[in-house]
């Protein structure tokens, strides 16, 4: 066997304590744990969790989604792990995902106090899911580079030039229900014939709402697809 270097040795020890702490903290503490999967921003969601623990006593083991693949990234989880769930509250914030994790049998019903007082059009008929917020599509326009204005908005949406506008890749959050919406409004033919027109005037694809609020934010572009969220 080769003699390993101090340097290598020092290294597989901190990957391993890293490995260890990491399953300490998530899963053996989940054991008696209200696990909650998290799609929604840590920002916002931290302080309600916390509140509910000081509340009720349930200590909470929480489990965050990714900027990049937020709302489907865990939605993915679910499905790998339906046949060793480890979650018992989907907090998500995109209600694609939650109607395919019902169609497929992943979730199970609950009308406690909170699926009551919710109108009945933003609820499941049979208890799968309640949704409590909403969350608009808007843009967001850097106003020392443009007029805040619909003229001006609608013309640089209609130019040959969409180097300045950004959109967050349509395979996550509310730009996949965006892309959805449009795909029922306009027909298959027609989204695919928007996106190729965008993607051949230069509109930049960005990883996420957050990372096309901060491109409009610092003056890289003038104007961004995103939503209410992210631009407040």
């Amino acid at each position: 066997m080769a003699k390993r270097s101090p340097n290598r040795l020092a290294v597989v020890f901190v990957v391993l304590a890293v490995a260890m702490a990491v399953y300490m903290i998530f899963f053996r503490s989940s054991e008696d744990s209200l696990v909650v999967y998290c799609a929604h921003d840590a920002m916002f969601s931290e302080s309600v969790l916390k509140n509910f623990e000081k509340e009720t006593g349930i200590h909470v083991a929480v489990r965050y989604d990714t900027e990049a693949t937020k709302s489907l990234g865990l939605v993915e989880l679910i499905k790998r792990e339906k046949d060793n769930p480890r979650c018992d509250i989907f907090w998500n914030n995109e209600l694609l995902g939650i109607v395919e994790l019902a169609d497929m049998g992943l979730l199970e019903p609950y009308k406690g106090e909170g699926y009551k007082r919710i109108p009945e059009q933003y609820r499941d008929p049979d208890g799968m899911w309640v949704g409590f917020g909403a969350r608009l599509r808007m843009y967001i326009i850097n106003k020392d580079k443009m007029p805040a204005t619909y003229e001006a908005v609608d013309a640089l949406l209609k130019s040959n030039d969409l180097s300045q506008v950004a959109i967050a890749k349509p395979i996550y959050g509310t730009t996949l229900t965006q892309y959805c919406v449009m795909w029922d409004e306009m027909g298959p033919d027609g989204l695919k014939e928007w996106h190729k027109s965008t993607r051949a005037r230069g509109i930049r694809e960005l990883l996420g709402n957050s990372t096309t609020r901060e491109a409009v934010e610092s003056g890289q572009l003038v104007l961004g697809y995103t939503d209410t969220d992210d631009y407040f």
